[in-house]
């Protein structure tokens, strides 16, 4: 205690009794000196002696009424400091309640200032804090020969600038996801060549991806692992290098591969081979070959587990993927299958699964698009209405940003719900987007879903229809513009899902603004209000494919020349000054000669993939080659 307060007073009470002892032993032995000296004296000195054994007597009184107001002093020494230490522990708990009270405020550790009204012992030992309590206590119980307690951790500093909602923490992905839609520049490079006996007609991939499906005109479901082509697992040889540029050294790592069977009742099977009797199906002297179909359209669940494709007959076959791989668990019946069917009454083009992947939709050649639930495996609804042979589908974009969307449980503050106002915009989103800055930095956990409630469909006489799953007629139907040739055999939503691209058969893409679909011509008649047209060299051929970058501002057009990157905000700048300063578009290598399929990009902006086939509609060139891009970007 003497090292904490420099008070001798302090002292602990067995060191004092020590002192004590030896002040005892101090005085006996100058007593037993005292009593030698008289031993030698005459007779004469007995007074003296009495005497002196008086004084002696008085000293010892004296000494023990000492010892008794030194012990007296000691225990009001203790008291005071039991009293000290229990101010400080009320001062604590005071403080402690002002914490809880203000947690976003800064709190010093305790003790940092003397309290008011405190001695000036308290005030010392508050300035050293909780590990000076700790170290008084430790000294003192050591003292008395117990053992010493641990000190106890202080508590948590609170800083003043930190917010009551901690940073979150995100994926890779999601990382990547943002710088990709902030990059300024993208520089695809083609990596993997996956050669093909043929067209690839359609594409399907799993979360990750993990796994890519191929449909071939050969009626083969190919399965490809996505992650160990990309790792160059399998060299491609020297004679599959031919034609390729020199960036693709990298096969595709191939798993497993199905027929695309078409299904067959026994009444088909025996009016199709009159020879044959049904109890020749129950044994084993009958053979049956197995009748394979293109496979026009593929989706696949996104962990794998199954996937769906379409055949020629307007069936759909529901195909198991982990166990049992290969095999038809369900089928949805085509409508010549007569009965109860309710399905499509000729190829199946299309395949789109909802964003809950508990729907899904499916679009034909029959002109008609219809909703199915996976639960069930009957059909939901029919969307009738298309004018030509459904050519592609996509559910509209929603921008979902976890700091700003509203509670599901509640409700907010635009209070208009139409479904029009939701898809074309309302006059507040027209006032809200005026105070709004002409670029904002996406959040970390901004992301683009498919809304589940809106979708596209596009077919290939050139006509677009936008559609509300929950009604049967189109909600806005997008007719040919004047000029454009009746064509479109791919179209796809922007970014903001307030704008609709479609490819055209005149080397042109053409924008629409879902706010003003339409105008009025000369002759007063409503047409489609195209907002921009992405003009390529005539050369270049029919643009079949499009696909949005995670950046707004960029848009991939596949023809049949090249693969193009589309800068869309270029496009604005040289439509304002109206002088050409740079060409809005760059050329990616890979694909050259043919007419492509598909076209896919990695939400991340990471991987591009393009497959080259005509999907049944004419067009005989194709390059018998499905390539993965991987994609860089600078922010």
């Amino acid at each position: 205690m003497d090292e904490l307060f420099n008070d001798v007073e302090d002292v602990p009470d067995d060191a004092q009794d020590d002192l004590h002892e030896q002040d005892d032993v101090d005085m006996d032995f100058s007593q037993s000196a005292n009593g030698d000296d008289a031993g030698g004296g005459d007779d004469d000195d007995d007074n003296d002696d009495d005497n002196d054994d008086d004084d002696n007597d008085d000293n010892d009184d004296d000494n023990e009424d000492n010892d008794e107001d030194m012990e007296d002093d000691n225990d009001e020494d203790n008291d005071q400091e039991e009293e000290n230490d229990d101010d400080e522990e009320m001062e604590e708990d005071d403080e402690e309640d002002d914490d809880s009270e203000q947690p976003t405020q800064d709190v010093k550790m305790e003790g940092t200032e003397a309290s008011e009204g405190q001695p000036e012992s308290v005030s010392a030992d508050t300035e050293s804090g909780e590990a000076n309590e700790d170290a008084k206590e430790s000294t003192r119980t050591s003292a008395n020969g117990d053992t010493a307690h641990e000190p106890s951790q202080p508590r948590p500093r609170v800083d003043s600038t930190s917010s009551p909602r901690q940073e979150q923490q995100f994926s890779p992905r999601q990382s990547y996801r943002v710088k990709a839609q902030l990059a300024s520049n993208f520089d695809i490079i083609p990596s993997v060549a996956i050669p093909y006996a043929g067209q690839c007609q359609s594409l399907a991939f799993t979360s990750g991806p993990k796994w890519i499906l191929t449909g071939g005109e050969d009626g083969f479901i190919r399965k490809y692992d996505f992650i160990q082509s990309i790792e160059g697992k399998s060299p491609l040889t020297m004679a599959q290098k031919h034609n390729l540029v020199d960036s693709i050294t990298k096969a595709g790592v191939i798993v497993s591969y199905w027929e695309n069977e078409q299904p067959v009742t026994t009444d088909e099977l025996l009016k199709s081979h009159p020879k044959l009797k049904p109890s020749d199906l129950t044994s084993a002297t009958a053979s049956y070959e197995p009748k394979t179909s293109p496979v026009y359209a593929l989706e696949a669940q996104k962990s794998g587990l199954w996937c769906l494709s379409g055949v020629q007959s307007g069936g759909i076959s529901l195909y198991s993927m982990r166990h049992s791989e290969g095999q038809i668990q369900y089928y949805f019946r085509d409508a010549k299958s007569g009965g109860s069917a309710t399905g499509h009454s000729d190829a199946v083009s299309v395949l789109k699964l909802n964003a809950d992947q508990t729907q899904f939709l499916s679009g034909s050649w029959d002109k008609t698009v219809k909703l199915w639930d996976l639960n069930t495996g009957g059909n939901v609804m029919t969307f009738a209405g298309s004018t030509g042979q459904i050519s592609s589908i996509q559910f509209r974009p929603q921008e979902l940003d976890s700091f700003v969307m509203a509670d599901p449980g509640g409700s907010d503050n635009n209070q208009n719900n139409d479904d029009v106002d939701s898809l074309f915009g309302s006059d507040d989103d027209e006032g809200e987007k005026g105070n709004e800055p002409k670029k904002e930095v996406p959040s970390s956990s901004s992301a683009s879903y498919p809304n589940s409630q809106v979708f596209m469909s596009s077919s290939i006489d050139g006509t677009i229809n936008i559609w509300d799953i929950r009604s049967p007629q189109a909600v806005l139907k997008l007719g040919v513009p004047n000029g454009t040739p009746p064509w479109c055999m791919s179209s796809t939503w922007s970014n903001d899902g307030y704008h609709v691209f479609a490819g055209r058969r005149n080397s042109t893409v053409e924008e629409f603004d879902l706010k003003m679909p339409h105008i009025k011509s000369v002759a007063g008649n409503s047409v489609p209000n195209v907002s921009k047209t992405l003009v390529f060299p005539k050369i270049s051929g029919p643009v079949s494919t499009l696909a949005t970058m995670p950046n707004e501002n960029f848009l991939l057009c596949g023809s049949v020349d090249n693969i193009r990157l589309y800068n869309l905000k270029l496009y604005d700048d040289l439509a304002a000054t109206g002088k050409k300063q740079a060409t809005p578009f760059t050329i990616i290598p890979g694909h050259h000669g043919g007419v492509l399929s598909c076209l896919w990009v990695d939400d991340t902006g990471r991987f591009m993939v393009s497959a080259s086939g005509n999907r049944g509609w004419g067009q005989s060139n194709y390059t018998e080659t499905v390539i993965i891009y991987e994609i860089d970007f600078d922010v």
